[in-house]
């Protein structure tokens, strides 16, 4: 079943979807939808507009659902990644990653187009519980530990082009949530603190 807000041609000739854990052609529902122009302005990246067709699309796997989008034009190919998100209820709950069926464990390294690392993930039953980005230039960006199961970071750690440590944040989570900022020689530069929507178990 697929829902569509195009014309009768395009509803005629639907994506070829593609589960890449077990390389065949799949059945999803699925959603396509037009957007205006000033809706591709906003997602104007690298100098380039976004797209004129998004793809929505209800996948299944595990036990688990969620919805992923995609840039389309009609009559695409769409690959369902192995390596799925299941985001959680709200940006502070844990998201549960899957490797096709199972649930993801162990590290995975993401690449640029450039060939640079681009971020180093550590996985645990599912939840993401260390994550070291890069930028583009191969340099170090930031470092997070992650309370396992509930997708918040204890402790940040930011650096420079230079891939030196240069500050580094403390989060503790409750009802409240207090960060501390340090300099790389452990000086106290800030605090923060405020309401928590969902409080750490």
């Amino acid at each position: 079943m697929f829902f569509c807000f195009l014309g009768y041609g395009q509803r005629n000739n639907p994506p070829v979807i593609i589960d890449e854990c077990l390389n065949e052609i799949v059945d999803f529902d699925y959603e396509i939808e037009e957007h205006e122009e000033d809706y591709a302005r906003d997602f104007k990246l690298d100098g380039k507009y976004g797209p004129k067709f998004s793809l929505k699309l209800n996948v299944h796997r595990s036990g688990y659902k969620t919805v992923i989008s995609f840039a389309y034009t009609h009559g695409d190919t769409i690959y369902i990644p192995s390596f799925l998100r299941i985001k959680g209820e709200d940006m502070y709950a844990g998201s549960v990653y899957l490797d096709c069926k199972k649930l993801a464990s162990g590290k995975r390294v993401e690449y640029y187009e450039n060939g640079n690392l681009k971020a180093i993930k550590r996985y645990d039953n599912g939840y993401l519980i260390y994550e070291m980005t890069f930028r583009k230039d191969g340099s170090k960006y930031e470092e997070n530990f992650i309370h396992e199961g509930a997708g918040m970071p204890y402790r940040i750690n930011s650096y420079n082009i230079n891939s030196k440590l240069y500050q580094y944040h403390i989060i503790k989570w409750g009802k409240r949530f207090r960060i501390k900022t340090y300099d790389a020689e452990g000086k106290l530069i800030s605090r923060q603190s405020g309401k928590t929507k969902t409080p750490l178990k």
